[in-house]
């Protein structure tokens, strides 16, 4: 995590404790979005679709798929038969 913080604040003007706190709540978004079952859709990355839960005595455990974009291709938004949020 520390190697990201360093590149997002080498691009950014915000302060370091601003950089820790909006990527815990983005990791938070997305944790709670993952344990509800959505897709994510992150611009840079690609989706991220929640697959299987097992419950482990050590807490769950969730396996996910993450589908990559190809280097210059743009997000396209999630359809929505992909995404649960959406009727």
């Amino acid at each position: 995590m520390q190697n990201l913080m360093q590149a997002i604040a080498d691009q950014s003007d915000l302060k370091r404790s601003e950089l820790r706190e909006a990527a815990g709540l983005v990791c938070e978004a997305i944790g709670r979005a993952l344990d509800d079952g959505h897709v994510i859709s992150l611009p840079g990355l690609g989706k991220i679709m929640p697959r299987k839960r097992d419950s482990k005595p050590s807490g769950d455990l969730l396996t996910a798929r993450i589908k990559l974009m190809n280097k210059g291709d743009k997000l396209t938004p999630t359809e929505p038969e992909d995404d649960p949020e959406k009727p």
